[in-house]
């Protein structure tokens, strides 16, 4: 038997934008287990739904604070992350959805520009074990202080190396 290697798929709005862009990721991550990989998605909310909640929030606050801006947008990345875990499962592919702060990853507080704090790898790698996919949100994270946090574009690559950071 061969040694598992890790791989970290990531996808954004456009390639999860509908139940049938989700079903083309669904066989990309079982591509990735039969080829004997630990597989971890990091997804994005689904097509415009980000945009849309911000129109939201600009029809009802001319400046609305960016811890509920967090807040909000966490909602749509949640969306995709559970109907993706769903679709695996119904395929009979364990898997599951996380948030940043579920699968060890700690952010700064600093919301809309949070950094990574710390990843706590002995948490991915037990949640990891016997699944297909673990389903991670992609940049609304957990900080120190259980806040909801959107860490900048930069928190792929600590994600993807999956090694502490202090």
């Amino acid at each position: 038997m061969f040694a598992m290697s890790l791989i970290v798929q990531k996808y954004g709005g456009t390639s999860v934008a509908n139940p049938e862009s989700l079903k083309i990721v669904a066989d990309k991550i079982i591509s990735a287990k039969k080829e004997n990989h630990q597989v971890v998605v990091v997804v994005s909310a689904m097509g415009s739904s980000t945009d849309e909640l911000i129109t939201l929030a600009s029809q009802l606050s001319d400046e609305p604070s960016p811890r509920e801006m967090d807040m909000l947008l966490s909602a749509g990345e949640r969306i995709t992350m559970s109907l993706l875990a769903m679709h695996l499962n119904s395929l009979c592919y364990d898997s599951f959805s996380l948030t940043g702060s579920q699968a060890g990853i700690i952010t700064t507080s600093r919301h809309g520009r949070a950094e990574i704090g710390a990843i706590m790898t002995a948490v991915a790698a037990l949640l990891m074990i016997s699944v297909v996919a673990m389903v991670i949100i992609s940049i609304k994270n957990s900080s120190q202080n259980r806040l909801i946090s959107a860490a900048n574009k930069e928190i792929f690559d600590e994600i993807t190396s999956l090694k502490p950071v202090v």
